[in-house]
């Protein structure tokens, strides 16, 4: 060995924060303290030292759980709001003497609503029995019908309140096994069912959708509005910091630009042909 290569030193090599005799194996990505075998936690694919592994932030998963425990999820948003129009249901049927079956369901249903958006827990048990409600006669509706002539359509209302009643079960059914909506009345939920709807929400697929009904909004009038409201929650979702990273940032700008052009381009279109109706003389149509 020459003497120049006896002068340079060995390449210097990490050693573990807390075993300075033994070789870092990586580096905390939270903190970026080196450690060891024994020491270095994977989580999510993500390194962590003990001391940040413990730590809730460095779940995404636990991040995920205590951002929404406790707060009202889009069907609680749904049910909170519905009950405006129920309130105003309540009124007339009190101001209209619907009797005290019709305004006493009525109420009922009202302080259902407010009671779940508030997060009480029996409000949970207590919605899956509100399809039953559609079966309950309408006050005047027999009436209405005699007089319309329409006795012989009993049947076909019967088939429309079953079908009606079998949506509305199928929707409340998917409201109490919903894991965020489970979150939201502070119900534990066991990890398995966390972590793939943590992979769904920070999957961003909400973006894709919106992208995509957005797109169909050149062919069909009206979809690109309707994808708006998704593209906008996927632009909140996305600027989230933290260790959430929820991605798709890009698309959803795209699927913006998509949803405003389409909403532009029917609009002209309306417009275009309410001024070329406006324009021919009448004579021309017979």
């Amino acid at each position: 060995m020459s003497a120049l290569e006896e002068a340079q030193p060995a390449a210097a090599v990490p050693h573990c924060a807390l075993h300075p005799e033994r070789p870092a194996l990586a580096a905390c990505q939270r903190c970026g303290t080196f450690v060891c075998e024994e020491e270095h936690r994977v989580r999510d694919g993500i390194v962590h030292c003990a001391g940040c592994a413990d730590r809730p932030e460095s779940d995404p998963v636990e991040v995920y759980r205590t951002r929404h425990w406790g707060r009202p999820d889009i069907w609680g948003w749904m049910v909170g709001v519905s009950a405006l129009p129920q309130a105003a249901i309540v009124y007339w049927a009190v101001v209209q003497h619907l009797g005290p079956t019709w305004i006493a369901v009525n109420a009922a249903m009202l302080v259902l609503d407010v009671c779940y958006f508030l997060g009480q827990r029996w409000t949970r048990f207590a919605v899956l029995l509100t399809p039953l409600t559609i079966f309950l006669p309408q006050p005047g509706a027999d009436a209405q019908l005699a007089a319309a002539g329409a006795e012989g359509m009993g049947g076909m209302v019967l088939a429309m309140k079953i079908v009606c009643g079998l949506a509305a079960t199928a929707m409340v059914a998917v409201m109490f096994y919903d894991v965020r909506n489970q979150l939201f009345f502070r119900i534990e939920v066991a990890r398995p069912r966390l972590v793939a709807a943590h992979e769904t929400y920070a999957d961003n697929r909400i973006a894709i959708w919106g992208t995509v009904i957005a797109g169909a909004g050149f062919v069909l009038p009206g979809l690109s509005v309707a994808a708006l409201p998704m593209l906008i929650t996927s632009w909140l979702r996305s600027g989230q910091p933290g260790a959430l990273r929820i991605p798709r940032r890009g698309l959803t700008v795209a699927g913006l630009a998509l949803a405003t052009v389409a909403t532009v381009f029917w609009v002209g279109v309306t417009g275009l042909l309410v001024w070329l109706t406006r324009q021919l003389d009448p004579s021309q149509l017979q």
